[in-house]
């Protein structure tokens, strides 16, 4: 696929999080503040996220090594997985690809994380000039029901990766 690599496939989703942190910019308007284009942007930071691994997996002159420890990195159905983030990012880009998840499809620990709110809104402390056309999410993993702020989520997902990358002998590519 026009001979692109795990490396591009990372810094890919490094540009879809770029663009989710400007869908919640409340100092800046954008035609991507409009709220069907900034889901649209939370969903394809999930699904590059998430597919990063697979990239990892398939790349051509993997060591076997790489493979053990990038399926391991991301499974599905563990009770306990390295990256919650990584795990809830995972389930919204199946979900979004498939409407809905079942068991053992899912990632996340009890059941799939989905999106549950999506708001626009300025939020404080706010600085001049600001607008109520920011967008914000909730994510909720439905075994805890705990709610977490998507964009936490989304940063905690790139600094999974962030790390795990470098830990396992890859370089971090240059952005």
């Amino acid at each position: 696929m026009l001979s692109e690599t795990w490396e591009d496939q990372y810094r890919r989703m490094h540009r879809q999080y770029d663009l989710l942190k400007r869908t919640a910019d409340q100092n800046k308007f954008e035609e991507i503040h409009e709220m069907n284009r900034a889901r649209d942007i939370l969903y394809h930071f999930c699904c590059d996220a998430f597919h990063l691994r697979d990239w990892i997996l398939h790349a051509d002159g993997q060591s076997q090594q790489i493979k053990d420890a990038v399926s391991k990195f991301l499974p599905k159905g563990n009770s306990n997985p390295p990256s919650l983030d990584l795990a809830m990012c995972a389930d919204i880009a199946n979900g979004f690809k498939h409407g809905k998840l079942t068991h053992p499809t899912f990632y996340t620990p009890g059941g799939p994380a989905e999106v549950v709110e999506h708001t626009q809104a300025a939020r404080f402390p706010m600085q001049f000039p600001f607008h109520f056309s920011a967008n914000h999410w909730k994510i909720r993993a439905r075994a805890s029901g705990d709610e977490y702020y998507a964009l936490d989520v989304a940063k905690d997902a790139v600094d999974a990766w962030d790390a795990w990358l470098p830990d396992n002998g890859l370089p971090l590519p240059s952005l």
